[in-house]
């Protein structure tokens, strides 16, 4: 896909900037903007939008807050370009040319089939000798849970629950259908897609995650490329256990093991502030060891953040921290989404990115997994982020005490960004250093602190170099806190 950015008013009336690779454009008068502007339009910020190019989608959203672009004459902070938009911002109007590459045209879908739908399970199999499966009811599960062949594989995995306790424990349950999966109750949603508990005929309780994908073809190939990390396992993984096109929707989802105890964001939400650091920091460790797995597989997360790493408890009862939607980022901008502009998701998750991945979503390593778990971690020990932004914490004490002004976690932020005159994450992360982190929180231990501070730096060099140097080193520093 080619795109032309043209000039058509303004000081700078006649330049044109061509996109033509994948990745983010940032326009603006700073050095360092991709299309960048001279002096003579003084509202024209120094980084003013970016412009990601995932095709067959092009994104735009805005970077200013006090001085907002207008695309076709509307005020609209995010959304998705088409061939002719008008981009006006200052006294400077752009037009955005869209040509589509021949190759770029729509793949048609596989004459494999994405997903066993069966309208009627395959025979029962006899399960292995030995093997039980029960619900905690006591009812035995075994037969039911092995219709299709998978109750020894998913052992360990996947909880079951016979259908008459699923009555009696979710008897307010959804009740349609996700191919052969029932919807429960909805998890959450974000800006990927929706998530809903749900309840398979073996007794499987599964997390399914229906991903924001409009176009059929291209949600053929997301089930596609995804199915290979079905055969990923790892106890510090969440499992992706399918993945299909639901019939009617034509709308991809994927079957992921169900993580009841929430994520590490629910963990300090509820909290009445940070975590210990001894809790923190075992949390992170798990995270870690599933993250080297990852890494070892050639798969980069690209989106790691407090959300994305979930809570379960093993058969012992001990928790375990549990990294989640690993490799659905890279699939995800591969069909056309956007992991730097995904509409509706809130500001502060662009303080998990590192500086590269901000400038060239595409284009990153190790290192920026690396990066985005150290944030995580330094979120856990702080309650705030390694810059002066407003905390989840933050926004929502401002949303309680001014529910007369705002219905909304993002308008509370929007106001509270005005009110402190903070700028764009975009901006804070390119151009701000993050703050040590004892100068938020004293109580950490020094150790613990310079490990969390390392794994953070802006450039990729002084980072840690794997996910394993950062696990051993944190390791060392918890020796000494025990």
């Amino acid at each position: 896909m080619k795109v032309k950015l043209e000039v058509v008013k303004g000081p700078e009336r006649g330049r044109v900037f061509e996109i033509n690779e994948l990745g983010i454009t940032v326009a603006g008068r700073a050095s360092d903007a991709h299309f960048r502007f001279s002096e003579d339009d003084p509202y024209v910020s120094r980084r003013h939008f970016v412009i990601e190019n995932s095709p067959p989608n092009l994104w735009f959203r805005d970077l200013e807050v006090i001085n907002p672009s207008r695309v076709n004459d509307r005020e609209i902070g995010e959304t998705r370009l088409a061939d002719g938009d008008l981009i006006e911002f200052g006294f400077t109007t752009i037009q955005v040319s869209i040509t589509q590459d021949a190759e770029e045209a729509p793949v048609a879908p596989s004459s494999e089939p994405v997903l066993s739908v069966a309208v009627e399970l395959p025979p029962v199999s006899e399960p292995p000798k030995g093997f039980e499966v029960r619900c905690g009811c006591g009812k035995d599960l075994t037969r039911e849970a092995n219709q299709d062949g998978r109750a020894e594989e998913l052992h360990g995995i996947v909880q079951y629950l016979c259908r008459e306790c699923l009555g009696e424990r979710y008897p307010g349950l959804l009740g349609d259908q996700i191919g052969d999966y029932l919807k429960v109750k909805e998890l959450g949603e974000g800006g990927m897609g929706t998530v809903f508990l749900a309840w398979h005929r073996t007794g499987r309780l599964v997390a399914v995650k229906v991903v924001k994908i409009d176009d059929p073809h291209l949600a053929a190939r997301f089930t596609r490329e995804i199915r290979a990390m079905r055969a990923t396992r790892h106890p510090h993984v969440i499992a992706l256990i399918d993945n299909g096109i639901e019939p009617e929707t034509q709308s991809p989802y994927l079957v992921l093991e169900y993580a009841p105890l929430g994520g590490l964001d629910t963990l300090l939400e509820n909290r009445a502030g940070p975590l210990p650091p001894l809790e923190a920091a075992a949390h992170v460790l798990q995270a870690l060891r599933g993250l080297c797995f990852v890494h070892q597989q050639g798969i980069l997360h690209r989106d790691i953040k407090p959300e994305n790493i979930l809570l379960s408890r093993d058969g012992n009862g001990h928790t375990q921290a549990k990294l989640a939607d690993f490799g659905l980022a890279r699939e995800f901008t591969k069909v056309g989404g956007s992991i730097l502009t995904k509409i509706g998701t809130p500001m502060g998750t662009m303080l998990y990115m590192p500086p590269e991945q901000i400038m060239n979503a595409h284009g990153v390593g190790e290192p920026a997994d690396i990066y985005s778990m150290g944030v995580t971690l330094y979120v856990l020990l702080t309650g705030q982020y390694p810059y002066d932004f407003p905390s989840q914490r933050d926004v929502l004490g401002f949303l309680a005490k001014n529910r007369h002004r705002v219905n909304s976690p993002q308008a509370a932020l929007r106001l509270l960004m005005e009110a402190a005159r903070t700028r764009h994450p975009f901006n804070i992360i390119l151009e701000d250093e993050p703050i040590p982190l004892r100068k938020r929180q004293r109580s950490v231990p020094a150790k613990l602190a310079k490990v969390v501070d390392t794994a953070i730096r802006k450039k990729t060099s002084q980072r840690y170099p794997d996910a394993d140097a950062f696990r051993i080193d944190l390791e060392r520093a918890v020796q000494g806190l025990k």
